[in-house]
């Protein structure tokens, strides 16, 4: 950007130069970085009149301002943050120190462990030339908790008609030790073998997959 806005002059024209004993030219000094220019100028006489003694102005490019906050989402499947690079992030807000984002950052990286609900705050950093934008909370919740469910035995050894109630469909199961998660229908899951069964809610669009509750038939 032009530093100084160009004037005029009488008997000569003015001429414009970052440095007092520079080239001086009738273009208007420019400048792209946030810091403070010196800027001399003089008049360049005509034929019936001499050249002034230079004389400098100061001028000040400040930094320009990033209003829009940082988009920042959560893949809850994954367990990540759609963090990036030009980010950072604190977690006490009344810090003034700020921690530089990498990209897709974990939700633990944030000091989350499930238990409970942490606010981060995020703004995309400061350059050369822009300011740090405004500022994003983002809320991440805990996982849900381990769901109400009851179990109940086989009503004849080995008729494998054990059942689990409480259940519904947001939530799904699995036989351990190394069962397979299978979504639960709404009610009671029938026709299990005796066993130790975990029963979660799932991973959805907005929320993380939920504590394991333990049942034996």
């Amino acid at each position: 950007q032009e530093l100084i806005t160009a004037g005029t002059a009488v008997g000569g024209k003015l001429v414009y130069s970052t440095e007092e004993n520079g080239d001086y030219s009738e273009k208007i000094p420019t400048g792209t970085q946030v810091r403070t220019y010196t800027v001399w100028y003089k008049v360049q006489g005509d034929a019936n009149h001499k050249d002034t003694t230079p004389k400098s102005l100061t001028v000040t490019i400040g930094q320009g301002r990033n209003e829009a906050k940082p988009k920042v989402s959560i893949d809850y499947k994954a367990e990540t943050l759609s963090t990036s690079t030009s980010m950072e992030y604190r977690i006490d807000p009344d810090t003034t120190v700020w921690t530089p984002c990498t990209a897709d950052m974990k939700a633990a990286d944030f000091a989350w462990d499930g238990s409970a609900t942490v606010k981060v705050d995020f703004r995309t950093k400061e350059t050369d030339t822009i300011a740090a934008s405004s500022i994003l909370t983002l809320e991440i919740r805990p996982r849900p908790t381990a769901p109400n469910v009851q179990a109940y035995d086989e009503t004849i050894l080995g008729l494998s008609d054990g059942r689990i109630t409480g259940a519904d469909k947001t939530m799904e199961y699995r036989l351990l030790p190394n069962g397979n998660w299978t979504d639960c229908p709404n009610g009671s899951i029938s026709n299990l073998v005796p066993g130790t069964y975990q029963v979660r809610v799932k991973v959805s669009s907005s929320g993380f997959v939920g504590l394991p509750g333990e049942v034996t038939i």
